[in-house]
């Protein structure tokens, strides 16, 4: 077990109220390295962005160099061990230099000799950010003397990692708000994610079709006597307990994914608008509702191809490779349920199936 002092819980606490208070990821980014600076005993900070290539792009930086950056973007980043595009995954979140690689084989490299030791550093650690499943920054603390960043860093940096996972969330949220000028014709328009809107009390205020659908599906697993209770959107319990204010702390931003089936799954985010942010009169929380398949995908093109389905009946069979019975998929799809059927019917005569679980069997083997 891991125990933080005062002084490190004080020094969370601030760096997730730097982090969800900032209007954009730059300032953001300043006030972040400023501060895990000071509480990481660093010599030197600095705070990247990464691209869809895992580059490291736009740093923001504390006690650096500039000299020294060019030859990095140049030459040195393919020799960097912490750098994303020498990992071939990332299996931890906070890394120090000893759990890469042997500091006398580090001590070696060409690296260490013509990069690292000219800026008189001799330990580092770096903590990877992600945002939806993707590495969207690295933030990388050095020391110019010999004593490393132990545990208690390393999971300080786990704890940091999720904070501003949590805060370019919101960041990403406020860019599409302006982009619209309208929260509510940003959810209107949004039809693939479900985004249900509660106050800061959680109660119910709006949601979109996506989001009805969606808790309906999620009610009839975690809660099935409420479900058929009102045409109303209900919110789970599941959902609405991740949006709870805590006094005199920092929201942070909330992230579970739901099964309904072995094929249907939803990821939940929620997050924490205050009305600077959202440009409201009020503050209330954000909850989006994304599809997450966690099964073998259905294959379009061998469908059309093998046996010239329509995009309708495609659409039909992915609804049934999920669970969803007719009158689900004619609520979701907005048609009668006696049309699903008849798509049902051609869609067996094509495929030669006698039943749902016959087509999905000959779907997923390719026969």
């Amino acid at each position: 077990m891991i125990s933080l002092s005062s002084k490190n819980i004080a020094d969370l606490n601030a760096v997730s109220r730097l982090a969800n208070e900032s209007k954009s990821s730059d300032k953001m980014r300043r006030r972040v390295v400023n501060h895990v600076h000071r509480a990481f005993k660093s010599t030197s900070t600095i705070f990247w962005l990464t691209n869809n290539e895992k580059m490291m792009i736009d740093p923001v930086w504390m006690d650096i160099q500039n000299q020294f950056f060019l030859p990095y973007k140049s030459y040195y980043f393919k020799q960097n061990p912490f750098d994303p595009v020498n990992l071939s995954s990332l299996k931890k979140t906070s890394v120090s230099m000893e759990q890469l690689i042997p500091v006398s084989d580090f001590h070696r490299t060409e690296y260490y000799n013509d990069f690292i030791k000219p800026q008189n550093i001799h330990r580092q650690m770096a903590v990877y950010i992600k945002q939806n499943g993707r590495l969207k920054g690295v933030l990388g603390m050095h020391r110019s003397f010999k004593k490393s960043f132990d545990k208690k860093f390393l999971f300080m940096g786990d704890i940091i990692a999720g904070q501003l996972t949590a805060a370019f969330e919101r960041l990403s949220l406020k860019e599409e708000i302006d982009k619209t000028k309208d929260l509510f014709k940003m959810m209107h328009g949004n039809k693939s994610i479900g985004i249900i809107l509660l106050d800061a009390t959680r109660k119910y205020i709006f949601s979109n079709i996506r989001a009805e659908q969606v808790c309906s599906r999620l009610l009839k697993k975690f809660a099935p006597f409420e479900s058929s209770a009102s045409s109303k959107c209900l919110v789970p319990d599941i959902i609405s307990d991740d949006c709870r204010l805590n006094p005199g702390m920092p929201f942070l931003f909330k992230e579970r994914v739901l099964s309904v089936s072995l094929c249907e799954s939803y990821r939940v985010k929620c997050h924490f608008l205050d009305k600077e942010t959202s440009g409201s009169t009020m503050d209330f929380f954000v909850v989006t509702l994304e599809d997450e398949c966690n099964c073998l995908d259905i294959n379009a093109v061998f469908l059309e191809d093998k046996y010239n389905l329509t995009k309708r009946e495609i659409e039909i069979v992915s609804y049934i490779h999920k669970g969803y019975t007719n009158l689900e998929i004619a609520n979701d799809l907005f048609i009668s349920e006696g049309t699903v059927k008849n798509h049902l019917k051609n869609i067996f005569a094509k495929t030669s199936a006698r039943n749902r679980t016959h087509l999905i069997h000959k779907i997923m083997m390719g026969i």
